[in-house]
């Protein structure tokens, strides 16, 4: 058997065995968050090893921010009861993130990183800054942060 099938089951055990204390305790969203990346992580290696999907590990690292991101979703709805803005803006970041790494490390773009990353570097600080202002703003806004 392939090690990457031995991972990817190891994996989808320790995202269900997440997925038992998330559901059983009373606002454990950690727990649901571990779940879904573990969850995806290992359906995602049981696919690579299975030859669904292709990726050797210097292209597929760029699929954890992707798979971050959207385990949060899951977590905040958990935690709040609903989807709130400071959990979407955050899973957008790692979703795009991941995203731009991916086009990176399939080699769909002509230049380097290093290339995006010196002449993009004003916009990627402004995004952050904009990121955290909006997860600032609906934390504010949701009364968690007193004057």
């Amino acid at each position: 058997m392939q090690f990457s099938i031995v991972v990817s089951f190891l994996l989808i055990i320790f995202g269900i065995g997440c997925v038992i204390p998330a559901i059983k305790l009373r606002r454990r969203s950690l727990y649901l968050f571990f779940a879904a990346l573990f969850l995806q992580t290992g359906l995602f290696l049981f696919l690579n090893g299975i030859y669904v999907i292709r990726l050797g590990f210097p292209q597929a690292w760029a699929l954890l921010p992707i798979f971050t991101g959207s385990s949060l979703l899951p977590a905040g709805w958990r935690r709040y009861g609903t989807f709130r803005t400071s959990y979407i803006v955050l899973s957008a970041a790692f979703a795009l993130l991941g995203t731009v790494m991916l086009f990176f490390a399939l080699g769909l773009v002509s230049f380097s990183f290093a290339q995006f990353a010196h002449d993009w570097w004003v916009l990627l600080v402004l995004l952050a800054g904009l990121t955290r202002m909006f997860i600032f703003l609906d934390a504010r806004h949701a009364g968690e942060i007193r004057n």
